[in-house]
């Protein structure tokens, strides 16, 4: 058991003249303790201990930030779903609807946000251009797949679908880490620690959010049957 971090899409994304192209996939065991990194780049896999070791995690690095920022922020996050969201509450909603003033803390200010995103982050030339190894075609390009697999994965004709991603995180159990050689102990414990905090904190909010909706649509709606026959809904 384990998981992957795949953010070899990335590879065919061109790059300035001098700078490697980004792509790579790390592979973790059910301890979350790094087990190969694939370096789209180098074409090839790459364990601890090989002579590329190093190289491979600066690569997998890279790769993660750049894609976090222009695929999972930029693209999905900010414009898209939160635009999409926004847009339809404004477009749909009266103003004194129950539904459009829950939604109103939850987008404030995204149209702001997103406008400023626009010469900020997206444009050529912009400060994300600057700070990343992609010439003006891979940027585009970038984009054009973040967002075509934005709306692949998020489709709001099927919104069940953001219910079906549990909030799970692999942790590290003491024994586990009793397992591992000596000179790894602290630093899996840690890592434990740390991973441990995030899933919690992740779980407690979205339980969090989960009952503030709930309760706050059972003021308003008797069941789901009756936000199913609210014509504005519909």
């Amino acid at each position: 058991d384990g998981y992957e971090a795949d953010f070899t899409y990335l590879a065919p994304l061109t790059v300035r003249p001098g700078f490697e192209r980004y792509g790579a996939k790390a592979t973790f065991d059910a301890a979350a303790r790094p087990v190969s990194i694939w370096w789209s780049h180098g074409e090839k896999e790459v364990r601890p201990g090989d002579a590329a070791w190093t190289h491979a995690k600066f690569a997998f690095r890279s790769s993660l930030l750049t894609g976090v920022t222009l695929k999972d922020h930029l693209a999905a996050t900010h414009l898209t779903i939160a635009a999409t969201l926004v847009s339809a509450s404004r477009d749909h909603l009266p103003a004194t609807h129950p539904l459009r003033r829950l939604l109103k803390p939850f987008t404030y200010r995204t149209i702001a946000v997103n406008r400023a995103a626009g010469p900020l982050l997206v444009h050529e030339l912009s400060l994300l251009h600057h700070t990343v190894a992609l010439d003006a075609i891979g940027l585009e390009a970038g984009f054009a797949f973040a967002f075509n697999r934005t709306r692949d994965t998020f489709d709001p004709a099927n919104p069940a679908r953001f219910l079906e991603y549990p909030l799970e995180y692999p942790l590290s159990s003491a024994a586990e880490c009793a397992a591992t050689p000596p000179s790894s102990q602290a630093a899996c414990a840690d890592e434990a620690d740390e991973l441990a905090a995030f899933a919690a904190d992740g779980t407690r909010y979205r339980a969090a959010v989960r009952e503030y909706v709930g309760r706050y649509v059972g003021i308003y709606y008797a069941d789901d049957a009756a936000v199913g026959s609210d014509v504005v809904l519909a």
